[in-house]
């Protein structure tokens, strides 16, 4: 069965082939119009190729493939990391199907995208009543890599007005752990307690160390 993402890319895949056979006949084929919707075929197909690879794998041998990428993909930049992590996101994406885990869940994955927010005149960066930085996340982080929305089952909605009753859990493209991971890596001390207090964890001083070596291996504080 295809994935979300590999359903998105194969979406995105015959927009952009209808772009190309279009801009081919309007601009000429080679023009730079050409040229990008080729590019935007491409990367869907390479998505597509890398989630049909992981497809059908034991929860074992997506962690062992996805292990040796991530060790292939250090000291790689531009477009071959990129194209590396394509990759490793594929085999994440099996694992975490077959757990039930989310992404951020138990990890300090935040995500791509997180950027300085920056204010509506597009220069002044956004700080909060006592001065500090806003960050927001890129949705295009996103979108170019054909990762889909978060959309919450009723059970984690339900859960979402307890954890967290001034905004709850909702759709969007980062789940809520990668939220709360956000908040955490931007966030003041007295943020993180608050944090910690609102999930009903003690905070102890390893519980401070969120990303620390533990938790990047999935062990959850208590």
């Amino acid at each position: 069965m295809a994935s979300a993402t590999h359903k998105l890319a194969q979406t995105a895949r015959t927009t952009a082939s209808a772009k190309q056979a279009a801009a081919k006949k309007k601009y000429g084929a080679g023009s730079k119009e050409h040229k990008a919707a080729i590019k935007n075929v491409k990367a869907a197909e390479s998505v597509m190729k890398a989630e049909k690879k992981a497809e059908g794998l034991s929860h074992d041998e997506a962690r062992e493939e996805r292990e040796e990428l991530v060790k292939e993909a250090a000291g790689l930049s531009g477009q071959k990391l990129f194209d590396k992590q394509t990759e490793i996101r594929a085999y994440g994406n099996v694992m975490r199907d077959i757990t039930g885990r989310q992404k951020g869940e138990g990890t300090s994955y935040i995500g791509p995208g997180l950027r300085v927010a920056i204010e509506e005149d597009g220069k002044t960066i956004q700080r909060d009543d006592q001065g500090r930085v806003v960050y927001d996340v890129d949705p295009e982080a996103y979108e170019k890599r054909f990762i889909p929305k978060f959309t919450p089952t009723q059970e984690q909605i339900e859960l979402g007005k307890e954890l967290f009753p001034d905004y709850g859990i909702t759709e969007g493209y980062l789940t809520p752990w990668q939220q709360v991971n956000v908040q955490w890596m931007t966030g003041s001390k007295s943020d993180q307690l608050g944090l910690l207090d609102d999930m009903g964890i003690e905070a102890t001083d390893e519980n401070l160390a969120l990303f620390t070596d533990n938790l990047k291996e999935g062990i959850v504080p208590k």
